[in-house]
């Protein structure tokens, strides 16, 4: 059971990947996107909503596994937050480009309250941020949208 937690929490291996680990985690998180974006959008937030409890215990267990807060391995956090960062986000090449490259800013930047929400304990701390990250690449991206129509 233990592995298949560590296999999980490092986002099936792609958080094992040297040097970038939450990049690579986020792609993973893209493909997430991509497999819920047609979701009707209450089953969408509700997967986001049960996705953040789900997720914090697995980056417990993956914490106690590596023996340190935030392990650079654990990616889980990145992968279910994505979909967040996408939330009403049309898909196309630009967006999904966009969308990434702004979550990775926001998450390695880590904004206010990111670092406040960081020091939550038993891995709400690693999801919390992640999500923080996620909200502000959404707004980012409807703001984007609103001032030069992007989403076309």
């Amino acid at each position: 059971m233990k592995k298949w937690i560590k296999w999980i929490g490092t986002g099936f291996g792609s958080g094992l990947v040297p040097r970038f680990p939450g990049s690579s985690g986020t792609l993973v998180g893209c493909a997430l996107w991509w497999f819920m974006k047609d979701l009707p959008l209450e089953i969408y937030v509700l997967l986001l909503i049960i996705a953040f409890p789900a997720g914090a215990w697995i980056c417990s267990q993956n914490e106690e596994f590596f023996g340190r807060k935030d392990a650079p391995n654990i990616v889980i956090d990145e992968i279910l937050a994505f979909p967040l960062a996408m939330l009403l986000v049309p898909p196309a090449p630009l967006t999904v480009l966009l969308g990434y490259l702004v979550f990775r800013l926001f998450d390695i930047v880590k904004p206010y309250p990111c670092k406040r929400v960081e020091a939550l304990p038993r891995g709400y701390g690693v999801m919390a941020d992640d999500y923080v990250a996620a909200l502000y690449t959404c707004l980012t991206l409807h703001g984007l949208n609103f001032l030069v129509p992007l989403f076309v």
